[in-house]
């Protein structure tokens, strides 16, 4: 039924539910599983920030931001595999959520988009819930909205 998933992951709550129902799904229907995950333009300084200072760097401008969230979801992908996932793939990806999220489930011809009902936000999830609303109005494929 599903051959490609792909999983919108922001190290929420609801991103970490929608996780164990993807990798569930994945291994259930030998589907590849695409863990991705966008960095919109406001949070691209405190993300590498933030990685700076739990990798213990000094100067946090050197670091690119796409290994700083690539390094981050290792251990989600190496999670996936653990649990009996075929195919695994990490994904970073930078500017608004929802389009780019909806433009890349496109190009990768996915089956399923499954993300979490809100995420990670400063406006209590005012912002990413309407992110998935948008993402789940406009997929030319299945949405699965995890709470």
């Amino acid at each position: 039924m599903f051959k490609k998933i792909v999983l919108a992951y922001d190290g929420s709550e609801h991103a970490k539910r929608a996780f164990d129902a993807a990798a569930e799904l994945a291994t259930k229907f030998g589907a590849a599983l695409d863990i991705v995950q966008v960095v919109t333009h406001q949070h691209a300084s405190e993300a590498v920030a933030a990685f700076a200072r739990a990798e213990h760097v000094e100067n946090p401008d050197q670091i690119e931001l796409a290994k700083c969230s690539a390094n981050s979801l290792a251990p989600v992908a190496a999670k996936a595999k653990a649990r009996g996932v075929r195919s695994v793939n990490i994904e970073v990806l930078r500017g608004d959520a929802a389009r780019e999220m909806l433009d890349y489930a496109r190009s990768e011809h996915a089956d399923l988009i499954v993300l979490g009902r809100r995420g990670l936000s400063r406006v209590g999830g005012l912002v990413l819930g309407s992110v998935s609303a948008k993402i789940a109005g406009e997929a030319n494929c299945a949405v699965l909205t995890v709470k």
